[in-house]
């Protein structure tokens, strides 16, 4: 009798996140925030990591950007990360912990705001008056033939002495619809949206947003229509971070993810999926084995770091400057960031690991840029070169977000459902073996009663061909013109023989078919 088939993921052999993230690849500073973090392996080190680059960028992005070494083109220190986390993962916690000096940083520029709005007022309304008394004066000069030039230069110099309407900056956006985030950042240019629970986000229609998202990130200019027909145009710098449950997102992909893909959107996010309970015993998944660092005061360090970067945010808020440094990468970072994009590329052609997201590769090495970037200016903000090193740490990064993306989006490839169909193929033909007393089956009567979807001669050819390959099935003929049968091995992995089969004789085990199996998407 053969044993029941296989139903977990893990048994079917379909791709899963195993790796966990390189936290050594990150500066030797932030390493320390990292594991205070994870309070001794408690929270995922990959929740950690999106959270605290996402920070960084939302630091630096207004303050530095980084040369293209390719196409020369300066890239802002700006990242689109997205986390796929079940509820009760510590998301909020952790963004709370991290985020908090944006936040203050945030609820103290609108406090500033406010102040200086109400002398605005009084100085405007004073403004004014006085301007409606030298229009009286203009309009009295004309009517009785005095000096009407003086009038006019009068209102003229006046005007020029209007009162400047202080900003109203919003950095952090959290649940907004696209049209409030498109007025928020027309008024200042720089912002995050940052969400613990992006139900909002992926319940919009996306399509017109993700045209404003993709200029962001590039850092081009968007033009615009507001509700009263004029013409806008601005350059904003974005920091995304959207965490959600997974089924949401996956809901998502399904519905609009052609478009999204097609629109270049998903190909400039970092995502990860942090597994949940289930699927870290399912999948013998471990979070990364690090000692418990409980020393409080690395993370005020790192607040007291990150509120440098917001008062020279705010120092640009004030004047009304957006000037950036601008970060080049020496001569062997360079050599290696090129070593670098020339093997993704080639990782990212057909029938290689990395196939079906080649999108996403051809984004990887300019966010790789913008990890080195962010890394550099973080620790070293007063000079403008990036070494090697850094550059080694970002790529290290960068390689594991394209593995883990692979994971993540195997299973909307035909890789995936042909594998899918292989195995629910396998599970009928054991479950027919099975109440059969171990007798194997026609092949005929396979493509007559089998999976009904899965009866085309050619689809259910691949089907068992991949399936013989892997030793889960074989097709047997105890003579050239007797019927093919499909048996499987035994619990003692014996081949079981064909009905039709004479006493004392022997059958023929048939090669498998071997078609191509499906490419990527």
């Amino acid at each position: 009798m053969i044993q029941k088939p296989a139903t977990t993921l893990a048994e079917i052999g379909l791709q899963v996140p195993t790796s966990a993230f390189p936290i050594d690849a990150f500066p030797a500073d932030l390493q320390d925030v990292f594991r205070f973090l994870q309070g001794g392996n408690k929270v995922p080190s990959e929740l950690i990591a999106n959270i605290l680059l996402a920070s960084i960028s939302l630091a630096c992005q207004s303050l530095a950007e980084v040369k293209n070494p390719w196409n020369f083109k300066t890239e802002p220190c700006a990242l689109y990360l997205a986390t796929l986390a079940e509820s009760g993962m510590g998301k909020t916690t952790i963004k709370d912990q991290v985020m908090a000096p944006f936040y203050i940083f945030a609820a103290a520029i609108k406090q500033d705001y406010k102040s200086k709005f109400a002398a605005y007022e009084h100085e405007f309304e004073v403004w004014n008056t006085t301007l409606q008394a030298l229009r009286n004066n203009l309009r009295a000069a004309i009517k009785k033939g005095g000096n009407v030039d003086d009038e006019q230069t009068k209102l003229k110099l006046h005007g020029l002495k209007a009162p400047k309407k202080p900003l109203d900056p919003d950095i952090i956006f959290n649940d907004v619809s696209p049209v409030a985030l498109i007025e928020g950042m027309r008024r200042y240019s720089s912002a995050g949206l940052i969400t613990d629970e992006a139900i909002t986000f992926f319940s919009n229609n996306l399509k017109d947003f993700i045209r404003f998202l993709n200029s962001a990130w590039d850092g081009g200019i968007y033009n615009y229509s507001r509700g009263n027909r004029e013409s806008c145009s601005i350059a904003p710098i974005l920091t995304m971070l959207l965490m959600v449950q997974p089924a949401i997102c996956f809901d998502y992909l399904k519905k609009q993810g052609t478009t999204a893909k097609a629109s270049g959107f998903l190909s400039r996010i970092l995502f990860i999926r942090v597994p949940s309970q289930h699927q870290t015993v399912a999948f013998g998944y471990r979070y990364n084995a690090t000692p418990h660092f409980n020393d409080e005061t690395v993370l005020i360090g790192f607040h007291n770091k990150i509120n440098t970067f917001l008062a020279a945010q705010k120092a640009q808020i004030e004047s009304g400057k957006m000037d950036k440094t601008q970060l080049t990468l020496d001569a062997e970072a360079c050599a290696f960031w090129e070593m670098k994009r020339e093997h993704w590329v080639n990782m990212s052609k057909p029938h290689q690991q990395w196939s079906y997201i080649s999108d996403m590769v051809q984004k990887a090495n300019t966010n790789a840029l913008r990890i080195a970037g962010m890394f550099h200016y973080y620790c070293n903000s007063s000079s403008p070169i990036i070494t090697l090193a850094t550059m080694e740490r970002a790529a290290c990064i960068m390689e594991w977000y394209l593995n883990h993306a692979a994971s993540i989006f195997y299973e909307f490839t035909p890789e995936y459902q042909f594998e899918l169909d292989a195995q629910e193929l396998k599970m009928w033909i054991y479950e027919k073996i099975h109440y059969n007393n171990g007798v194997p089956v026609k092949k005929n009567f396979v493509l007559k009663y089998g999976p009904n979807r899965l009866r085309k001669s050619d689809k259910l050819d691949s089907l068992l061909g991949f399936l013989a390959s892997n030793g889960l099935v074989c097709s047997v003929q105890s003579h050239p013109n007797n019927p093919v049968y499909i048996s499987a091995p035994n619990a003692a992995g014996i081949i079981l023989p064909p009905p039709d089969m004479p006493p004392l004789g022997q059958f023929v085990i048939l090669p498998p078919y071997q078609p191509a199996r499906p490419a990527g998407f």
